[in-house]
């Protein structure tokens, strides 16, 4: 049996959101790891350390509990779900202490899972809809997390086109239509106060928006990127040393950055 394997820190380091796990089938889930992650206090999601996780539900970034209520009691789940918290504290503790640290979190978590629907009535009755997910590929507009009641027949003219109701911890839910937004909105948590941080949001949210208008304008096959990416991966393999041979310093002369970043650095005054 071929499945996934769900790692709760990358569905939440990559914008995730538990309305996408109702969208799932028990079959396709193999393996669950729990664990919370540390979030950098002027970085986004996408820049959080790999190897560096704790017990879930401890440092409160990630919903494991919220995972875990959706994986269990909309989509049905009953496979094998474990810890895995990466941190140097683990590797000092005892065999006996790191099993009574790691039962009180992954106690904790199926408890907050077992209430999570009861707890948060109003958005569980949002999240899980009315109706079971349909997989038919012809019923277009059936969802998971759709509308109830009267609002679900008035809206479901618009619901193809409703591509933000939902906001994750992410973000929104990215679509060809709102890519940028999608992207964007991981990060929000860059601090307001630090100059750098402030520039950097500026120059990531410019680049994020002109990327993605250049990606919708060509339209590129799926061939056409795998290229692209491959000329970027030898142009990095050749700038190996970089004092010798820089290949990213010739791309960018080539482009007429260098020469354009020059410009705009020595502009003369208009007098």
């Amino acid at each position: 049996h071929i499945g996934l394997k769900f790692d709760v820190h990358h569905w939440w380091a990559t914008g995730g959101q538990l309305e996408e796990l109702t969208c799932l089938q028990p079959s396709d889930i193999v393996y669950v790891e729990l664990n919370d992650s540390y979030l950098r206090p002027a970085g986004s999601k996408l820049d959080t350390p790999e190897f560096l996780r704790d017990q879930p539900g401890k440092l409160g970034n990630s919903d494991a509990s919220g995972v875990l209520a959706v994986l269990q009691h909309a989509v049905g789940y009953t496979g094998p779900v474990v810890c895995e918290p990466f941190n140097r504290r683990m590797h000092h503790l005892t065999i006996e202490e790191a099993v009574l640290d790691t039962k009180y979190w992954m106690d904790k978590c199926f408890n907050q899972a077992e209430v999570y629907p009861i707890e948060k009535a109003a958005f569980w009755k949002d999240l899980t809809g009315t109706h079971p997910y349909n997989p038919d590929p012809e019923e277009t507009n059936v969802r998971a997390g759709g509308l109830v009641g009267d609002e679900m027949e008035k809206n479901l003219a618009e619901e193809d086109v409703r591509s933000d109701v939902y906001v994750g911890e992410g973000g929104i839910a990215f679509s060809e239509q709102n890519s940028e937004k999608a992207v964007i909105d991981t990060m929000k948590n860059l601090s307001d106060d630090d100059p750098l941080a402030i520039r950097r949001k500026q120059v990531g949210v410019a680049l994020v928006k002109h990327l993605h208008a250049f990606v919708k304008d060509v339209e590129p096959s799926i061939e056409e990127w795998e290229a692209g990416i491959q000329f970027l991966v030898e142009a990095g393999q050749w700038s190996y040393r970089p004092e010798k041979r820089h290949e990213w310093m010739f791309l960018s002369d080539t482009l007429g950055v260098t020469m354009l970043v020059d410009c705009i650095n020595h502009r003369k005054n208009a007098g």
